[in-house]
């Protein structure tokens, strides 16, 4: 209850008005504070707990918040690294498809250069293949010192096929044109065998045929049959048929005659000719010269004048008796000649046979193998090669070392392409190398920046938590705070105002049901109440219909302007007011009075 005495009075009057006790502190349950302050220990320890979570959850938000600025920085670098890995990588592939164009330029000129030297190397080989061909087949001429006939004659017709093909070749040596006609000319030659020999084997085949010939001019060794001693026995037995004749002639006595007749004639021959004088044929006259002394030879005169002496002194008889004479003597004379025939004929037989034998021996020496029965054969079989074929396969060879030469040249030329290839192979491989460093650069760049990325969204997900989870907090502390701020402002709790409003009403109802009372008379019990707690048991009070007059007397203008408000089921009185005036009691026509 107020101690201001107008209060008082006006709760005193209200009382009389109404018949009944005002309804005051003493009617309603104690209030008490203990209850409060566990409330408020308790308000303060969870506000001090919501402050501790609040700057936890802020401190773990900065600390996040700062994870957040070094992982975007992280992303920054490893941006930029990707992009500084990238324009790398593009510079060194740039680098590299500039290589790979000189690389390929370089395998042009290497295929060219390829290309030169199979044809070079196969020029030479052709020309080798040829060359060698030609030096088997003239080797083959030329390892015996005896070709066979059959053989010769294919190598000659192996060297027509090689003048055929050195005029088809395609290598373009210069020897070519007289190494073809060479060959040609050696073949035709050893068709036609005229073909040059070993000047050795044609020395022995000169002796051979000199001695072969000797040996058959004095058949072959046969004494008898040798022509010296034939002509001398031929000459003999002329000699000797002769005097047979001579004989037989004498006895018919035809013989002085006959050889008169014979001399007679030759000489007419011979004084016809010689009368001719100047205009005599020189050869026809020694010929009848010759006849003449033949005749006189015959008979056994040298002269025409022996002839004439003897004819002239003897006659016919005399001429047969020196024929006689003249052919004994021959006879004799033949027989030694024949003798001395046979001597020297069996001694050129010998020397003959000596010499042919060893000829032979030589010529088989030479030919290098068992005697042969056609050792001119042979012998003409050991060729010689031509001064043409030499000098042409001497130029065959420089050409074939020109184009070795040239074919070397190009090998070198493609060693220093592959050379050069390999130098450029090698910095390709040195940008593949530095390209494949900027790739791992770049897979690590591009995985820190992914790693950071994923990082940054898991912090993103994590800062959205911690804010909510410091929304919360700050929700929580605020919450707190505001619930420890009421309950400071605050004497008594929600259950104390509670109890207080159930008291209030109950007692307002209890008096309502009085029989004696005509009203009720509230001394303003919400005293130890602040505003809000009391304008809420205001509220329950003035939200009911009562049967009787209620009237509340406060000094509280708050509650009092509230009462207003709430409309007419509450009649509200200023305890601090003097009684006077309609304003105290408009509400209610007892109150009216009394204050009259």
């Amino acid at each position: 209850m107020s101690a201001n005495p107008r209060h008082q009075a006006a709760v005193a009057r209200a009382a009389a008005v109404h018949s009944a006790h005002p309804v005051d502190v003493t009617t309603l349950p104690a209030l008490t504070s203990r209850r409060a302050d566990a409330a408020r220990e308790v308000a303060r320890r969870r506000m001090d707990d919501a402050i501790a979570e609040r700057t936890k959850a802020d401190a773990e938000l900065s600390r996040q918040r700062a994870t957040w600025a070094t992982t975007e920085r992280k992303i920054q670098t490893a941006e930029r690294a990707v992009d500084e890995a990238s324009a790398r990588i593009a510079q060194l592939t740039e680098a590299a498809d500039q290589v790979a164009v000189t690389l390929e330029e370089l395998d042009v000129q290497r295929q060219a250069t390829t290309d030169a030297l199979r044809d070079a190397t196969s020029r030479a080989d052709e020309l080798d293949s040829f060359a060698t061909d030609v030096d088997d087949t003239v080797t083959a001429l030329l390892e015996q010192r005896v070709t066979p006939p059959q053989e010769r004659a294919a190598l000659s017709a192996r060297l027509d096929e090689l003048s055929a093909t050195a005029s088809s070749c395609t290598v373009g040596a210069a020897a070519l044109g007289s190494v073809a006609a060479a060959l040609s000319n050696w073949a035709h030659a050893l068709a036609d065998d005229t073909a040059p020999i070993d000047p050795t084997a044609e020395a022995l085949l000169s002796q051979l045929i000199q001695h072969e010939e000797d040996w058959e001019r004095h058949a072959f060794g046969d004494l008898m049959g040798d022509p010296e001693v034939v002509a001398a026995r031929s000459t003999l037995e002329q000699a000797r048929t002769d005097l047979v004749e001579l004989d037989s002639r004498a006895l018919v006595g035809a013989a002085g005659n006959r050889a008169k007749q014979a001399i007679e004639a030759a000489h007419r021959r011979r004084t016809a000719i010689e009368s001719q004088g100047g205009d005599a044929d020189p050869a026809e006259l020694q010929a009848a010269i010759e006849a003449e002394a033949t005749a006189l030879r015959h008979v056994g005169f040298d002269s025409m004048l022996d002839y004439r002496v003897t004819l002239s002194i003897g006659g016919s008889g005399a001429l047969e008796q020196a024929q006689r004479a003249t052919v004994l003597a021959r006879i004799e004379q033949l027989e030694s000649e024949l003798e001395q025939t046979l001597r020297d004929t069996t001694a050129l037989h010998a020397t003959l046979r000596s010499d042919l034998d060893a000829v032979r021996e030589e010529v088989d020496a030479w030919v290098g193998g068992a005697p042969t029965a056609d050792r001119v054969a042979a012998l003409r079989g050991s060729l010689v090669e031509p001064a043409e074929v030499a000098t042409a396969r001497e130029q065959l060879a420089q050409d074939r070392a020109t184009l070795r030469a040239d074919a070397a040249a190009i090998t070198g030329d493609l060693a220093t392409l592959d050379s050069e290839r390999a130098e450029v192979e090698g910095r390709r491989s040195a940008l593949f190398t530095k390209a494949g460093r900027a790739d791992d650069d770049l897979d690590r760049a591009e995985t820190t920046l992914a790693d950071s990325q994923a990082r940054l969204a898991d912090l993103g997900v994590v800062l959205e938590q911690l804010r909510e989870r410091s929304e919360r907090a700050v929700d929580e502390s605020d919450h707190a705070t505001a619930e420890y701020d009421a309950l400071t402002g605050r004497r008594y709790l929600d259950d104390d105002v509670d109890e207080l409003r159930d008291g209030l009403l109950a007692e307002v109802t209890e008096r309502c049901s009085s029989e004696d009372a005509s009203g009720v008379v509230i001394d303003d019990p919400l005293g130890g109440l602040d505003d809000a707690d009391a304008r809420a048991v205001l509220d329950e009070l003035c939200a009911r219909t009562w049967p009787l007059p209620i009237v509340f007397i406060s000094s509280r203008g708050k509650l009092l302007a509230q009462l207003r408000r709430k409309g007419d089921a509450v009649t509200p009185v200023d305890g601090r007011r003097r009684a006077t005036g309609r304003r105290w009691f408009r509400r209610s026509d007892e109150l009216e009075s009394i204050a009259g």
